[in-house]
């Protein structure tokens, strides 16, 4: 993973007072993810495995497959108008796709069909990772979502850019949800009364570096920091550093409470932490 992180550039991030919660999104999408060593490329000699859209919509399908072709890297794409369409591919192909990804459009994780969908899209490729684009996500779709399993829950009104990224995110084994489907209908605070810790929690999370994101998909996966090392291409106590910034703007008091925390903001979830 090293290679990724060499070429880490900042020039994706979001600006703008109207973009506080897009910005959150794109600083969880590093831009190191998606620069060589693609990983949905990465497949055997003479193989590659295809990420697959699922769009009804023709216009919204070839517009996904021209995004992806421009910002990944010898990506191989499979656009497809259905689900039986998807049944059927899956049944022929010899080589499994890296990624699926369902656009619902205005539809919800909550909606019958879709999540008879989601079943038989992985009961037909049980181990690929599944996101979801959606016109709208709320707190309870997300959740439902995350709990068929879905990989990814995206919105299409963020800049496709931030698609682009999200979906690489998950690609390397992370989990995008947008945050701000879980602070909306938050209640003010009343007669002067603290706010809610939330949205400053999530404030937090969104003034960190692309190197401190880095360091907490890291910490996601419980990796100790003599590995992390390794994989950023870093020192042990550069490392430190960074998670003791991170554990200060999550308002943690150890790694497995800042993983805790960033889990509860944006659905990550992973194996069990070290306090190293």
């Amino acid at each position: 993973m090293s290679s990724l992180v060499k070429n880490a550039r900042d020039d994706f991030m979001a600006s703008g007072d109207n973009l506080s919660g897009q910005r959150q999104s794109v600083e969880l999408a590093s831009k190191s993810y998606l620069l060589h060593s693609n990983p949905l490329t990465r497949t055997g000699p003479g193989r590659a495995r295809p990420v697959v859209i699922v769009d009804d919509r023709a216009l919204s399908r070839d517009s996904l497959v021209h995004l992806l072709r421009k910002e990944m890297r010898r990506v191989v794409v499979v656009s497809l108008g259905s689900t039986e369409a998807f049944l059927a591919h899956a049944s022929e192909s010899r080589v499994a796709p890296s990624m699926i990804v369902f656009n619902i459009n205005a539809r919800s994780p909550l909606d019958p069909v879709v999540r008879s969908d989601v079943i038989r899209f992985q009961q037909a490729a049980s181990d690929v990772p599944l996101v979801l684009l959606v016109d709208a996500a709320s707190a309870d779709a997300v959740t439902a979502a995350l709990t068929l399993g879905v990989r990814g829950v995206i919105p299409t009104s963020i800049p496709p850019k931030v698609i682009a990224r999200a979906l690489m995110l998950v690609a390397v084994g992370g989990t995008f949800v947008p945050s701000e489907a879980f602070l909306e209908g938050r209640p003010a605070a009343a007669d002067g009364a603290e706010a809610s810790p939330a949205p400053r929690q999530t404030a937090r999370f969104g003034a960190m570096t692309p190197r401190e994101l880095e360091v907490l998909a890291l910490l996601q996966q419980g990796k100790p920091n003599k590995v992390i090392a390794l994989d950023l291409d870093m020192k042990e106590s550069t490392v430190k550093v960074h998670v003791r910034h991170i554990m200060r703007k999550l308002g943690a008091t150890n790694r497995t409470q800042a993983v805790l925390r960033s889990q509860s903001l944006f659905g990550k979830s992973n194996n069990g932490q070290s306090d190293r």
